[in-house]
């Protein structure tokens, strides 16, 4: 009903069925987990499977399908000479009735003999606008005041095997919509893709992602705050996310003959980092380029648009043996047309990239045996340039699962020198010092946990504990001035008594070692200490469904940060979710929150940025939501047009005047206007399809 169910990443990485009411797709994580406009699922709910035509590779793209299961859907393919319905899922081993509903909306089956469509495809318009503008918009150069966010995607399938697409998208700062404008300093990508011919099983052409191993040299979910702990590789795909600096644009070959693979990976393209303007070197950390992404918006932007250029090469070789169990070797060189040398970086010496040239190679496996499951990557780079000192790391990750019908334990262990260096990769890393999640540098530990699932109840636990092994500072910079660690514990527990009612309980906490604000010392030079931070929140929530049309979902949760140690900051929320399907072509959805959070930034967790598409942070620069007392709330409505056409609109208006009042005395009053206590926001996507899909 709610788009049918919906795949769970949890902290194990292990691709759940979850119905969408209750979970609503959180993951472990202090705050949420989350999904761009490139995530699978929303791609697969888009542009779902033949089952008839996939290969297993494909397969594994479903969720709670891993390799082993591809394989067997695969083998039931074969024996059947093609499915008739997607009905016949049932017969395979190991899909029951809940994985089995949660895979209709992602699966389809040509009827036998009905060709596919020769040119079908979609194209989804955007447009948001936040009403006060804010201070980016204020601060901009006249060429980037431009306030409304536009976004254009659109995607063209010749037959089964071709598809081809691309992606326009302005931020709510940025340059004019004309021609020259949008190619010099917007998000423009293009991509193509071709299917299966004999031995090729996938080409590439243009923008895309890629996915391999277990994710330390490429990873495709690189925005994430905390990376699945076992990655579904899903080598290249066209990459129509909205983020212009993450991945890779050129070709990528795939083939495959049997057991074996090869691949080959081409890239070149601009990046955006700022210069030196005496030695003309990049001054800039390039993990930056993470969380910029690539958007304009003001005068060190346009200086520094395009400025260097990255170009890799890189090849995987793969075999996959009995039992599913494969193993592959990847190695990449990427060259960059500026050297790069950060003068001033947090944590400058301890993983910061120099030079003009990265090598790193890594050996992935992925092996079964009964109901254990044994996967890891182990890496190694080499950083050196002119200028610049040679630096070689190494970095892995090992996990063993095991796993039943409905109980899991897994631990996964790893490992990252300070001087490895992926830009394109991600690992299993946990925050301490204060450090951002999506770095895999000088870092050691363990992510271990459990988890019992079924039909009534769902429970897991996940513990956390992590390091940096190599201290670097002296108590007067920047830099950790002796080893520190950090742990943290997730908890979760869902019970549904009855079918209309599910209860949940999470709890989390995090401790870990931060560098305090400097401090006068002897002779008045300012001194650093390293003290705990503790974060701990906890969340109490009630859903109640009616199978026909309604969902109401109530939620209480408080947050509770202590640094340094003494100084503890509050918050509290209460949310109320209503969803109403007016009918059968009509949804709408409101949700209000109440929040009293003087100090604490609290986190409104899952919330549609767009129709299908959860995010972290609120429109409008708007992370978090602070304020004593404050108020958000949010309507959305989802209406389809006929079988081709539907639309979605989002009105949200958020009350923060408590977090207004804190600053009131800094701000001028251009500020004031910025940082009114009352922001409104408005989103509307439209989208047209045309062909069969399904």
């Amino acid at each position: 009903m709610w788009k049918g169910g919906v795949a769970l990443v949890l902290g194990a990485g292990l691709a759940l069925p979850c119905h969408r009411a209750a979970a609503e797709g959180e993951g472990f994580s202090m705050d949420t987990a989350r999904q761009e406009e490139g995530d699978i699922v929303q791609e697969l709910a888009d542009q779902p499977l033949d089952l008839n035509a996939a290969s297993e590779e494909d397969l594994r793209r479903l969720p709670g399908v891993d390799r082993p299961l591809a394989r067997r859907i695969f083998r039931e393919r074969e024996r059947r000479d093609g499915f008739e319905s997607r009905s016949d899922l049932r017969e395979v081993p190991g899909i029951d009735e809940t994985l089995h509903e949660a895979l209709q909306p992602f699966v389809f089956v040509q009827p036998k003999g009905v060709r596919p469509f020769p040119f079908s495809g979609d194209v989804r318009l955007r447009m948001r606008n936040v009403s006060p503008r804010g201070t980016t918009l204020l601060e901009a150069p006249p060429e980037l005041q431009h306030a409304a966010y536009v976004y254009n995607r659109t995607r063209m399938r010749f037959g089964g095997r071709v598809q081809a697409g691309w992606l326009i998208k302005r931020a709510g700062v940025g340059p004019a919509l004309t021609l020259g404008d949008i190619q010099r300093k917007a998000v423009v990508k293009f991509s193509m893709q071709m299917g299966r011919r004999g031995s090729l099983e996938r080409m590439v052409l243009g923008d895309y992602t890629l996915s391999l191993g277990q994710g330390l040299l490429f990873y495709d979910g690189l925005g994430e705050f905390v990376r699945p702990v076992k990655v579904k590789a899903a080598g290249p795909r066209s990459d129509f996310t909205s983020g212009s600096n993450q991945y890779l644009r050129g070709a990528a070959i795939v083939s495959r003959k049997g057991a074996l693979g090869a691949e080959l990976y081409l890239s070149q393209k601009d990046l955006d980092l700022k210069l030196d303007s005496g030695t003309g070197t990049v001054n800039e950390d390039i993990n930056r380029l993470r969380e910029n992404l690539g958007d304009l918006q003001d005068e060190d932007d346009l200086r520094n648009n395009d400025t260097t250029s990255e170009r890799l090469i890189g090849g995987r070789l793969s075999f996959t043996g009995p039992g599913s169990s494969s193993v592959g070797l990847t190695g990449a060189v990427t060259r960059y047309s500026r050297g790069i040398n950060p003068a001033t970086t947090p944590f400058a010496g301890s993983h910061a990239f120099r030079g003009d040239e990265n090598t790193a190679a890594s050996l992935d496996f992925d092996l079964f045996f009964g109901a254990w499951n044994l996967f890891g990557e182990a890496g190694r780079s080499l950083s050196r340039g002119d200028g610049a000192s040679r630096q070689t790391g190494q970095a892995w990750t090992l996990t063993p699962l095991w796993r039943r019908e409905r109980l899991s334990f897994w631990a996964s262990f790893f490992d990252y020198d300070s001087a490895f260096f992926s830009r394109h990769g991600k690992g299993v890393s946990f925050s301490v010092m204060g450090q951002p999640e999506d770095l895999t540098d000088n870092q050691k530990g363990v992510m271990t946990g459990g988890q019992y699932s079924t039909s009534s109840c769902r429970s897991q636990l996940v513990l956390t504990l992590a390091g940096f092994p190599r201290a670097m500072g002296n108590g007067r910079n920047s830099l950790p001035i002796h080893s520190s660690e950090g742990r943290a514990v997730y908890f979760e527990n869902a019970l549904r008594p009855s079918k209309p009612f599910e209860f949940l309980v999470r709890y989390q906490r995090r401790d870990q070692e931060k560098r305090s604000e400097a401090v006068p010392g002897n002779g008045m030079v300012e001194l650093r200490r390293q003290e705990r931070e503790t974060v701990e929140k906890v969340r109490y929530q009630a859903a109640w469904e009616n199978p026909l049309s309604v969902r109401l979902l109530l939620r209480y949760e408080t947050r509770h940060e202590t640094f340094p140690p003494g100084k503890g900051r509050f918050g509290d929320l209460w949310m109320a979710d209503l969803r109403f399907r007016v009918k059968e072509d009509l949804m709408l959805a409101a949700r209000t929150y109440v929040f009293d959070s003087p100090q604490a930034y609290l986190n409104t967790g899952v919330e549609e940025i767009w129709d299908g598409v959860v995010y972290n942070r609120l429109a409008g620069a708007m992370n978090s939501l602070r304020g004593s007392p404050g108020t958000r709330f949010v309507v959305t409505l989802r209406q389809e047009i006929g079988p081709r056409v539907s639309a979605w609109l989002k009105y949200d208006v958020t009350r923060r005047p408590g977090d207004l009042n804190t600053r009131q005395a800094s701000l001028t009053e251009q500020e004031k206007r910025a940082f009114s206590a009352t922001r409104q926001g408005f989103h509307i996507q439209l989208d047209y399809r045309w062909g069969k899909y399904k």
